[in-house]
This record gives structure tokens, sequence and C-alpha cells, in this order.
């Protein structure tokens, strides 16, 4: 059985506390902010721990609330900053649900279900109390 690491990206692995002004400013908007990720610079020692998973043979999966529409930009940077993910699961274009719900249904669906992401996920990296919250309400 193989064993994986959920990783979220922004403010986890990417430094995105630069553009988070843009999340309210009335001149800015959400795809503003998605662009400006391109930009970040890595947090080198999340990095770090991330690439000691991989190395170590969990498969490492980055899942981010970032709409699909920025599959390859994301991609682009995580080849750049040198993190080792074996997938990248996103949010789908047009889903505007919360954070929260939409990591929950990302993993169920990758996983299929409860009782394989509690077999096989052995961790999940989040930023936010909310997601984590919602990880540990499934065991």
């Amino acid at each position: 059985m193989r064993h994986y690491i959920l990783c979220d990206i922004d403010h986890v692995i990417s430094d995105a506390f630069r553009r988070d002004y843009m999340i309210s400013a009335v001149d800015s908007s959400w795809d503003d902010y998605h662009t400006a990720a391109a930009d970040d610079e890595p947090i080198d020692d999340m990095v770090r721990a991330i690439n000691a998973f991989a190395t170590n043979g969990f498969l490492v999966v980055g899942f981010t609330a970032r709409p699909r529409k920025w599959y390859n930009m994301t991609m682009k940077w995580m080849t750049r900053n040198g993190v080792m993910i074996d997938e990248l699961l996103m949010r789908p274009d047009e889903n505007y649900r919360p954070a929260p719900e939409v990591k929950i249904e990302l993993a169920l669906e990758r996983f299929g279900g409860e009782a394989g992401l509690r077999e096989n996920v052995m961790l999940v990296l989040d930023d936010r109390e909310d997601v984590a919250a919602a990880f540990n309400g499934l065991g």
C-alpha cells in the first residue's frame, strides 16, 4: 500500500502572504490574486519537508482551492521551485464553495470515499484551521 501526504499550496509551500491584501482590495479580483502566485517565493523549510516525504516513499498530493484554470502555472511554479509532488488536485472552475468543502470533496473523490482517505492519507498539511477541522471530523 502506498501512503500519501496531502499538502496545500498557498501559505504552506508558497509564500502567498505578500498578495493577501488583494483578497479584500476593491480594485483587485481573485484572478489577480491567483495570477500573482506565479511570483511567490517558496517557503523553503516546507519544501524541504515535502521533498523529504517524497524521497522516503510517500506520494505527495498537492491540493488547493485555486481554480483548475491555474493548473499549468501552478505546476510550473512547483517545477521551478523544486517541489516534488506526484499529483495536484484543484478546485473546479466556477466552483465558489468554501475551501473546506472543496478540499474534502477533492480528497474523497481522489481516494474513493472516507475509508480510502483514512486508509491511504497519513498527513494533511493546510494553513487553515477550518480545513484542518473538516479533515479531523473525518477521522
